[in-house]
């Protein structure tokens, strides 16, 4: 990231400063008439400051008088306000005088007052802005200044982006720690594939240096929360380093855990090991058993990737053979009767783009699985997989056959307009992310998509994934269905507002939430009186102005 994005950050910053103008014409009351103006004049002149900012908004904008930006910087330089700073530095910025700007932006965050709000923090941006190429230190301090204020909503991307150029410049610079912390809180608020690759980059070499790094912890925490977000280079960089520090006493833990993830998001080489694994032949670095149905799920998923490596044909025909064999040596008759003996089906990314695509050609907003259908694979809907799938953006409700049994991770992930969600009552497991939103972030703020829910109700026999809800921000209604003994909190993702959760007095025991990076808000719950003695401590601590009821 270069001079072109500075150039393209400090026209937005513009932007913002001239709205701002504009908002502050109305605060001020301003009314193009001569007989105000002369009023503005001797209030100016008696030195009441409301007289001085108005008169100088007015020679600014020549509302009643003749646009004169001399006249306006002279009464702005009577005023003790950090906006009438700003409007001095502003001028200056576009006249390109530089060295002036920076003079009155620095005047603008150490003025006396603020009353109007944010031109503080805005000065301390746009000094960052200015700054971050030839004083990268400086700059750090004045976004570390404006964050302490409190930044403006309408500049929280632009200070969003200015972090990732910072933590650029660092990086160059080999200053890791500085470079490691303003990338990721950049990664954690802007959709900017740039600014994810220097991260990577950056948590890689320390990672190199192993356990005793002094950022070790904050390099592992960036790149595993990387990939918790999809990213596949970060999700390869995490199973792979803990696949080679064996050492570690959690290595095998880690290991399966994020090779699971990344196979569940849908990289072929993490699909490639774990094929291996469940089928015995694997290097059984892991405690994964022997699973013919999850050897032949993933074998699926990533066999046409192996096909294309060297001797990938006589791998994938290998493969074929030893899952048909261990699949014709199962015992078929110990499912016979029940209700799971329903055949395997399941539902992937082409099967979609098919519903999908005749969804579109009829203007249908209710998206109905078809019957039979057992599964929902990975990223099934996801609109960011495909382009067939982009029409899933108007999809606002969907319905499911009793027969669906799982719904993988992903699966219907940025549905935008989705208001709907009724589960299947024999629903066994529901992934990580499954309906989440857009990942559109803003720093600071609870709702980062528009969705809101007005009800979900979880069946007794559904798994919750961790993060399952992870995406869905605004649920006025979370009621698990009666029948249920535990319930784990992991479900609940990052920003999530839920208006009342009710737990069923089948319930008897909370398994605590474990936070993280995540911040929930919950504003009711709903809970029988016997587990009033595990609620503190396993949710109500994370809620604390939540209201409890126990029944």
């Amino acid at each position: 990231m270069g001079d072109r994005d500075d150039g393209i950050l400090l026209d937005e910053a513009q932007g913002q400063e001239q709205e701002q103008d504009e908002s502050l014409m109305d605060l001020l009351g301003l009314e193009d008439d001569s007989e105000n103006i002369e009023l503005m004049k001797g209030a100016a002149e008696q030195g009441k400051e409301e007289g001085i900012l108005n008169l100088g908004i007015a020679y600014l904008h020549g509302k009643g008088v003749e646009q004169d930006f001399a006249e306006a910087c002279y009464w702005f330089e009577q005023s003790r306000d950090a906006m009438a700073m700003v409007q001095i530095a502003e001028i200056y910025d576009k006249e390109g005088s530089k060295e002036l700007a920076v003079e009155y932006y620095r005047r603008a965050v150490s003025a006396p007052e603020d009353r109007f709000g944010g031109f503080r923090a805005s000065a301390c941006i746009n000094l960052a802005l200015k700054l971050c190429a030839e004083d990268p230190e400086e700059a750090d301090r004045y976004l570390r200044q404006a964050a302490d204020l409190g930044v403006p909503e309408d500049y929280q991307q632009i200070a969003c982006k200015l972090a990732g150029i910072l933590g650029g410049v660092f990086a160059k610079q080999e200053n890791l720690e500085k470079a490691l912390e303003w990338l990721r809180f950049s990664a954690d608020g802007c959709e900017d594939t740039g600014v994810k690759k220097q991260l990577t980059a950056v948590c890689r070499e320390v990672l190199r240096e192993g356990p005793g790094s002094s950022l070790y912890k904050e390099a592992l925490e960036g790149m595993e929360h990387l990939a918790d977000g999809g990213d596949q280079l970060a999700m390869m960089t995490v199973f792979q380093y803990w696949d080679k520090n064996t050492d570690l006493p959690q290595s095998a833990a880690k290991y399966k855990e994020w090779l699971v993830k990344a196979a569940d998001f849908g990289v072929e080489y993490a699909q490639f090991l774990l094929v291996q694994e469940y089928l015995g032949t694997g290097r059984r670095r892991t405690d994964i058993p022997e699973d013919i149905g999850l050897a032949r799920k993933y074998f699926d998923r990533c066999k046409v990737w192996i096909g294309t490596v060297e001797n990938g044909g006589e791998i994938v025909a290998r493969f074929e053979a030893a899952i048909r064999a261990k699949e014709q040596g199962a015992s078929a008759g110990n499912k016979a009767g029940s209700e799971d003996a329903v055949p395997e089906r399941i539902l992937e990314q082409e099967e979609a783009e098919e519903i999908v695509e005749r969804m579109s050609r009829t203007g249908e907003t209710v998206l109905v699985i078809p019957e039979g259908v057992t599964g929902i694979g990975v990223r099934a809907f996801d609109s960011r997989a495909s382009k067939k799938l982009k029409y899933t953006k108007n999809i606002e409700s969907i319905r499911f056959p009793d027969s669906v049994r799982e719904i993988d991770t992903w699966a219907f992930a940025c549905m935008d307009s989705l208001k709907e969600i009724t589960l299947p009552p024999r629903l066994k497991y529901l992934g990580k992310d499954a309906f989440s939103g857009d990942w559109v972030n803003f720093i600071n703020l609870w709702v980062r998509d528009k969705r809101t829910f007005q009800c979900i109700e979880i069946p007794a026999c559904t798994e919750l994934e961790e993060d399952a809800l992870f995406g869905i921000h605004r649920i006025m209604t979370l009621r698990f269905l009666e029948g249920r003994k535990v319930l784990d909190w992991k479900f609940l993702g990052d920003k999530t507002w839920i208006g009342e959760v009710i737990v069923p007095d089948s319930v008897e025991k909370m398994i605590p939430f474990e936070p993280s990076y995540r911040k929930i808000r919950i504003e009711k719950f709903s809970l029988p009186s016997k587990l009033k003695d595990q609620f503190q401590e396993c949710i109500g601590k994370y809620c604390p102005k939540a209201r409890a009821e126990f029944r």
